[in-house]
């Protein structure tokens, strides 16, 4: 059986909540430097990462609760932006990892996810590249545009990847 570890690196761990914008970057480069431990003490083990919105994304997307249509672009620009700083800290530790929009790969309907593009993502798994999921704006077919936090994506992934007889944990640091 394929084992796979699913870690989110919760908001509050990577960003300082207080300020808009500010990354913990120490903190950020030291969970790095861990989980290129973990990548290079086990081989047979797949990894994929979920960054939380924090002081990135959570400000911006309380400016356009009631209108998430409007403040699409900004949200998703917010949560790129500190998703692509802990992208550029497994790089820089030598981690191969992959931003991954979570809209891109999946469909919800009423709040579930019913689709995933497993085979990209497994893809990168098995060319040992780790993908790191951020929070999103995905549209469901029955509520319209609605934000994907990643505790809720991080389930959708381990009963899907479950399903496909992978032993699958889940990890959270930080909320």
């Amino acid at each position: 059986m394929k084992k796979l570890i699913l870690i989110k690196l919760g908001g509050s761990l990577i960003t300082d909540k207080t300020k808009i914008n500010m990354a913990k970057l120490d903190v950020i480069e030291n969970l790095a430097k861990q989980i290129k431990k973990i990548v290079e003490n086990n081989k047979n083990l797949f990894l994929i990462i979920a960054t939380g919105a924090g002081g990135f994304g959570h400000p911006v997307a309380k400016i356009y609760e009631h209108n998430l249509e409007e403040g699409l672009s900004f949200i998703k620009d917010a949560v790129k932006k500190i998703n692509q700083i802990v992208v550029n800290s497994l790089i820089n530790v030598g981690v191969s990892a992959f931003s991954v929009e979570p809209s891109k790969v999946s469909e919800y309907k009423n709040g579930k996810m019913f689709s995933l593009s497993d085979g990209f993502i497994v893809s990168l798994l098995e060319k040992n590249i780790v993908p790191v999921f951020h929070a999103d704006l995905v549209k469901d077919q029955t509520r319209g545009i609605s934000i994907l936090s990643m505790d809720k994506f991080l389930v959708d992934l381990a009963i899907f990847f479950k399903n496909k007889n992978y032993e699958v944990s889940i990890s959270k640091f930080g909320l």
